[in-house]
């Protein structure tokens, strides 16, 4: 009997254990709460990672814009700088022509002036090349005009001596 007496104490634990409820399952803590925070959190992240990214294109694409007009310029100031010193050693040797000079732009009184139409070369005025309405044209554009036509009689010799030797 002691055994079947503790037989039924163990049956009644089990039958007590069995007939307590369960806690409810809080299914909207345990997982919808965590699973909308962690869509929020996402969804801020991915909000903040395009606007730290379109910022960094419109930096990227503002630095690139602006690089090419800094190189520009500093390229246009190599440029006049290495006519300066040619300029400045041409005035040394004594070279230098009269309407060029490193001092002022060329001058040109006023009432020729207004019949000339000029180009600055560099964007700066210094270095001008101009032509007259009468027909009168200055040195520099007049050098200009013979080295072109230098290079048109080189180009037409190097053509007609390649001619010679392709028949001969």
């Amino acid at each position: 009997m002691v055994s079947s007496q503790s037989m039924s104490s163990q049956d009644r634990s089990l039958a007590e254990i069995i007939g307590i409820p369960f806690p409810e399952f809080d299914h909207k803590n345990e997982v919808i709460d965590p699973f909308a925070e962690d869509e929020n959190r996402d969804q801020a992240f991915k909000e903040e990672l395009t606007e730290m990214l379109l910022d960094a294109f419109i930096e990227t694409h503002a630095w690139s814009t602006a690089r090419l007009k800094h190189e520009s310029l500093a390229a246009a100031e190599k440029f006049e700088a290495g006519i300066s010193n040619i300029m400045e050693i041409q005035q040394d040797q004594g070279t230098l022509t009269s309407s060029l000079s490193l001092s002022s732009s060329p001058s040109v009184s006023p009432s020729v002036a207004s019949n000339s139409s000029s180009i600055s070369v560099f964007g700066n005025p210094r270095f001008v090349a101009c032509m007259y309405a009468d027909g009168f044209v200055c040195e520099t554009e007049q050098t200009r005009q013979r080295l072109n036509e230098f290079i048109g009689r080189i180009r037409n010799a190097i053509a007609a001596l390649t001619n010679t030797m392709l028949i001969g």
